[in-house]
């Protein structure tokens, strides 16, 4: 119970911090719902992750760099994004460019509370503090850059191919820079917590950007 109750806590902390950046609001049920989806994704992927975690521990760094870019963050990426769309596309409460970051933040901090649990029943109640500190922004901040790219896209006069493309480059790019540099740790580790940091900022400009845009009449679709 205690070990649900700090993984949980500050996902939710950071979900109402990203939430307030939207000036119109979404509604608490749909939140909840792609928290709790982005949650339930947590044991696909340690399951489709299970062969890379010899590398993580015993491989060689071009192992463990390769499964963090190429397994681990393309991955867990594409589960919150599928989390995040099958609790909010075509729905009406999707219908501004901040909302495509704010339901993929939602799905985000699902996962990573989900995430921090296995953690701290594996490796015990100390780490929780942090991950619910930093793992958790960093799933909502890596998740956050996809969606404001699906947010211009499904809004900004874009495609939304282009602009999905691009945003989850970005967005894997950073996970994984993020997670090699931690495993790598020493100073690097103290270099992911820049990249974070950076991100972040980055992040919350855009946020502010997409909040005073103006949405257009209707949602656009793939094929428009």
């Amino acid at each position: 119970m205690a070990a649900a109750i700090l993984s949980l806590l500050p996902a939710l902390a950071w979900l109402w911090y990203f939430t307030r950046q939207d000036r119109h609001g979404e509604p608490v049920g749909r939140l909840l719902l792609t928290f709790a989806a982005g949650a339930i994704l947590v044991w696909p992927a340690v399951w489709l992750e299970s062969p890379w975690r010899s590398w993580a521990t015993d491989g060689s760094a071009w192992q463990r760099w390769g499964g963090v870019l190429f397994v681990v963050a393309p991955l867990e990426e594409n589960l919150k994004l599928v989390a995040a769309a099958a609790t909010t596309w075509r729905r009406p409460e999707l219908d501004e460019p901040v909302d495509a970051v704010i339901y993929l933040v939602a799905a985000a901090l699902g996962f990573a509370a989900a995430e921090n649990l296995l953690y701290a029943r594996a490796f015990g109640l100390a780490i929780t503090p942090w991950r619910g500190l930093f793992s958790a922004l960093a799933h909502a901040t890596f998740s956050g850059v996809l969606g404001v790219q699906v947010g211009k896209g499904l809004f900004g006069g874009r495609a939304l191919a282009p602009s999905l493309l691009l945003g989850e480059a970005i967005a894997v790019l950073l996970h994984g820079t993020y997670d090699g540099l931690l495993f790598a740790g020493g100073m690097q580790a103290l270099a992911a917590i820049g990249l974070l940091v950076v991100a972040a900022l980055y992040l919350g400009r855009s946020l502010r950007q997409l909040a005073q845009s103006r949405p257009p009449a209707r949602i656009r679709t793939p094929t428009q």
